[in-house]
């Protein structure tokens, strides 16, 4: 999905795949919790050769990009959701810094474990129908979403630059 997600972000930006293999590109991957790799984890015959973690290696590879991989985790910074106004914010540094020309910044969310419902429940975070209602005195916790999103981000004076 998070491939599709890009390539159809792409199309959007007016890039080819064509333009874009074996570019500079690097890729930036927000993801709010693991519940791919841990379903992985359950099965030796899913198990992976790689790190599960590293979704932004199935964007790489597949597009033969040339921009270093920058996943982007939690990594026990207390981000949580807010991992996904991270992520961009983390590319958009990239870009003024002069480290990256252009940038793939994706948002997963995927809920496949259910350990993670449980958890959430017996903590008192989700609704209790399912609803988030903040700041109003229907609150009860919120509703989980899941979804994917990429942009393709450039600096403002190379928008119409062909990808190099």
């Amino acid at each position: 999905m998070l491939l599709e997600s890009v390539y159809e972000a792409l199309q959007s930006a007016g890039i080819t795949v064509e333009e874009v293999i074996g570019a500079e590109i690097t890729v930036f991957v927000g993801e709010f919790l693991k519940d791919y790799m841990d379903s992985l984890m359950r099965d030796p015959d899913t198990f992976p050769p790689f790190d599960p973690q590293e979704t932004d290696h199935d964007v790489q590879p597949n597009l033969a990009l040339l921009g270093p991989p920058r996943p982007q985790h939690d990594g026990g910074y207390g981000l949580s959701c807010s991992i996904g106004l991270a992520t961009p914010h983390q590319a958009c540094q990239s870009l003024r810094a002069g480290e990256d020309e252009i940038a793939i910044v994706s948002y997963t969310n995927f809920m496949i474990n259910p350990d993670i419902f449980v958890l959430m429940s017996s903590l008192g975070f989700l609704s209790v129908d399912s609803r988030s209602y903040a700041f109003h005195n229907r609150a009860s916790g919120y509703g989980r979403g899941e979804g994917i999103g990429t942009i393709i981000v450039k600096l403002l004076r190379k928008p119409l630059e062909t990808v190099t």
